[in-house]
């Protein structure tokens, strides 16, 4: 991982709530502010430091996932894996397209932190839901034969990406860390991906897809 960017977007998502709880707390300090402004400053406030805890939480679980060796836990079956994901995810049920047949929803891959790996698929759609606005998100699953690769492709189901051959990472280019608007939590996603052996790329440029590789192996 590329860490120049990781920072860059740490010190993007840092400075939007910082900004706001400095402003307001100078405000108040200053008593320019009356009820019910006064109010709506301490929700601003709070708010405001609920996201800096947030990405304290991500970068927290960042450095975790960057120390080799750190995926270890159970099997699951790459159906179970992916129902998880869209139940952790901000993105409606009804707007994601899921296509996925029986071979691939049996295939078991072993060794993995199952909610990690979870939440980092679920934080895969939202980026796409972002980019799709309210439209549908498409989700395609390619199987091969035993021990090969297990692919899953997400993004905007009007994305002209879909249109062309949906190649693997040699083929493609790195999905953007900063994908969707996304910030911390897209990183956390690569990582968790990484620290599974796994491989994260994008297929057709910013609005197209982004996919996502693991090795498994059949149940």
């Amino acid at each position: 991982m590329d860490y120049a960017p990781v920072f860059r977007v740490l010190s993007h998502e840092l400075r939007a709530p910082t900004a706001v709880i400095g402003g307001y707390a100078r405000l108040l300090r200053e008593g320019r502010l009356q009820e019910p402004d006064r109010q709506q400053a301490l929700a601003q406030i709070e708010q405001a430091t609920a996201k800096l805890a947030q990405f304290a939480r991500q970068a927290s679980e960042l450095a975790h996932w960057l120390v080799p060796g750190s995926a270890k836990g159970t099997s699951v079956t790459a159906g179970e894996l992916i129902q998880r994901a869209i139940a952790k995810c901000a993105v409606a049920p009804d707007r994601i397209q899921l296509e996925c047949d029986e071979a691939a929803s049996a295939a078991v891959i072993h060794g993995v932190n199952i909610e990690a790996l979870a939440a980092a698929i679920a934080s895969i759609l939202e980026a796409a839901g972002r980019e799709a606005i309210d439209g549908a998100i498409r989700v395609r699953v390619r199987h091969t034969p035993d021990l090969a690769p297990w692919d899953l492709f997400v993004g905007p189901a009007g994305s002209p990406a879909w249109s062309g051959p949906l190649d693997g990472p040699d083929s493609g280019d790195p999905p953007g860390v900063d994908r969707g608007g996304m910030g911390l939590a897209f990183i956390l996603a690569a990582a968790v991906t990484l620290a599974h052996g796994g491989e994260l790329w994008s297929v057709g440029g910013r609005q197209g897809l982004v996919a996502l590789r693991l090795l498994i192996s059949r149940g």
